[in-house]
């Protein structure tokens, strides 16, 4: 064997293999911080527990309870048969918010035929103090609405007509379909994202929210006289004192299509 021959092929092998990389790069990490600021959280993992740190008590009625989830996990997800099922939560204090807001949730319906309310906050016992309305709750309309009562109300009213900014969108959610819906507000100009795309934008209301001692986050339904409850499903309930991102708003609808 000759091996003048495979000495400089050895060489060349040894420079082949100690050469650096260079196409490595740093990744840019996203802005999504989605326990800061969270006032509420039902994640629906087997209870109906606030899984956000403030311990806020929740407590079925009318029937609630837990059903399967988007993925086929049973009591992962609330399910209402549209007959008055309902989660109250007791504010402990800690829900409290005036220029800003956030309301996230999943959502599915078995219908779009009648009114619905998916998450409000208001007094349950009188449906005085509403604070925010997230429903299709438009008499002969299946319209997704987000509705934001003027601050100047008093506590121990319905909240007016000329003083509720109302978001009324063209969208309508469709039978056995999921979707995460985002509702914002800040300083009087209220959005609406579905699946993580804006479609809706209005700003002409008071720039403080209205909050009342008697209110209380109602899921899947608004007060008991008038409980225009959820025929469907909910999950991943989250409420914020701030504004989302638009990081953390396609992180919440990140497992979510277009329908």
């Amino acid at each position: 064997m000759n091996r003048q021959l495979l000495l400089p092929a050895l060489s060349l092998l040894l420079i082949v293999s100690c050469k650096k990389d260079t196409t490595t790069t740093t990744p840019t990490p996203s802005d999504v911080h989605l326990k800061s600021g969270l006032l509420l959280y039902l994640p629906f993992e087997g209870n109906m527990a606030d899984s956000s740190g403030n311990g806020n008590t929740t407590t079925a009625v009318g029937g609630a309870a837990l059903t399967y989830d988007e993925h086929g996990d049973s009591a992962s997800a609330f399910g209402g048969t549209g007959n008055g099922e309902r989660i109250l939560v007791t504010n402990n204090g800690s829900i409290s918010f005036d220029t800003a807001f956030t309301v996230s949730i999943e959502c599915m319906v078995r219908t779009n035929a009648y009114r619905q309310g998916f998450i409000t906050m208001v007094n349950n016992a009188t449906g005085y103090a509403p604070s925010f309305l997230v429903s299709a709750s438009i008499p002969n309309l299946p319209n997704l609405d987000f509705g934001v009562p003027d601050s100047t109300g008093t506590c121990d009213t319905y909240g007016t007509t000329d003083g509720k900014l109302t978001d009324t969108t063209s969208f309508v959610l469709q039978p056995e379909s999921w979707y995460n819906i985002v509702n914002v507000f800040y300083k009087g100009t209220i959005q609406t994202y579905i699946n993580g795309n804006l479609i809706s934008t209005k700003t002409g209301g008071s720039s403080t929210a209205h909050v009342c001692p008697g209110a209380q986050v109602v899921i899947g339904g608004w007060w008991e006289n008038d409980p225009i409850s959820i025929n469907g499903k909910l999950d991943e309930v989250r409420l914020y004192n701030r504004v989302l991102n638009a990081d953390e708003i396609a992180e919440l609808a990140k497992n979510f299509k277009d329908n």
